[in-house]
């Protein structure tokens, strides 16, 4: 909201913000509304919005990875911070979240995949971190996702007002996210109050302290398993048992597997050089948690590897049936591999898959040991 009143709306799903003057009903856009994409009149998943005394307004640009300013009236806006692609880089931002610019024209925006918060100074091509920077975690001098972090949602929930948090040396530092209000408190590291100012000049919201707690439990398990974002939204959901007002303010699960698939991409190791790599335990079990990866094997000649994926419950059944079938195809295999070998089982009158092989190599001699 600036001076006059008029408030500024970040629509996500329709990658614009629009500007309501008092009385208005529908509001005009003021950034954005082309459509999603990278050009200097688009925006990719717009986060937060920030308007300055002139009007300008600055919107963090999730998707693109970078903060863009939009002078008021413009057709198009400027990059202010990050836009050199996704990275860590000091050029580079990793989906920008909260954005906050001083009467200086400095930007300062909370760069969250790489835990850190960006100083951006007026015109600079490049910014400096001023917090974090120093890996995910519990740490004095890192972060866990700025401004969505597990701390904050903890403090959230006891005073019922949501707040982001910075980490100092021996406390942290935690504001209202109400840009127009200005509360502060003072906590230990282990977040025990030490000072508050002032009081805050809204009422407390419980319905967004809900929504949000949701959200960091789904994105917790989003970065940790494997299984579909849809499914955890949906079991989320369900436990949450939301009030009526909060479901009506929670994103659709659309909405939010847009956002949640790109950050399980970016979270997931990169792909490995060579055949010489570790399988994370996660991927070694099915969702229930039980054995999947079955045989993890060398062969003679030192460079091949096989793998076999099964269950136990899969392999009872491969060794109860009399009949068995076995197909591979040589066109979508995982890198380092140039087969993938199926077996399937025949029971209750059809075929069953029941081991997922990959293998080194096209060689009878492979298929022979495995």
């Amino acid at each position: 909201m600036d001076e006059n009143g008029s408030l500024y709306v970040v629509d996500d799903g329709k990658y614009e913000v629009r500007r309501y003057r008092r009385g208005d009903s529908q509001g005009i856009v003021v950034a954005g509304g082309n459509g999603s994409g990278n050009r200097l009149d688009q925006l990719s998943h717009p986060e937060y919005v920030f308007v300055d005394r002139n009007h300008s307004v600055y919107v963090s640009d999730w998707e693109n990875d970078r903060v863009m300013k939009w002078m008021e009236g413009a057709k198009q806006g400027i990059v202010v911070a990050g836009g050199q692609g996704e990275g860590n880089g000091l050029t580079q931002l990793s989906f920008p979240e909260g954005v906050v610019v001083d009467q200086l024209g400095t930007v300062y925006v909370a760069d969250q995949v790489n835990n850190r918060i960006m100083r951006w100074p007026k015109g600079a091509t490049q910014g400096s971190v001023i917090i974090g920077g120093n890996g995910s975690g519990g740490q004095s001098n890192q972060f866990y996702w700025p401004l969505d972090s597990e701390d904050g949602s903890l403090k959230t929930q006891q005073l019922e007002i949501s707040f982001a948090t910075s980490n100092k040396a021996s406390k942290k530092y935690w504001m209202c996210s109400e840009r127009e209000c200005g509360v502060y408190i003072h906590t230990s590291v282990t977040d025990e109050l030490l000072s508050i100012s002032g009081d805050h000049n809204h009422s407390a919201n419980p319905d967004q302290i809900e929504v949000k707690l949701l959200r960091d439990k789904m994105k917790e398990r989003i970065l940790a398993e494997t299984m579909s974002i849809t499914k955890i939204y949906d079991e989320e959901i369900v436990k949450a048992n939301l009030s009526k007002a909060a479901t009506a303010i929670i994103p659709t699960v659309v909405e939010y597997r847009s956002n949640m698939s790109k950050a399980r991409r970016k979270n997931t190791p990169v792909i490995p050089s060579s055949v010489m790599f570790d399988i994370p335990e996660l991927y070694q079990q099915t969702l229930a948690g039980k054995r999947f990866l079955f045989i993890d094997v060398f062969l003679k000649r030192g460079k091949d590897r096989i793998l076999v994926f099964s269950s136990d419950q899969q392999l009872k059944i491969l060794f109860e049936s009399d009949t068995i079938f076995m197909d591979g195809t040589f066109d979508i295999t995982p890198a380092h591999f140039k087969q993938v070998f199926l077996i399937h089982a025949h029971k209750f009158g059809q075929g069953l898959p029941v081991a997922f092989c990959l293998l080194p190599n096209k060689r009878g001699k492979t298929s022979t040991e495995l």
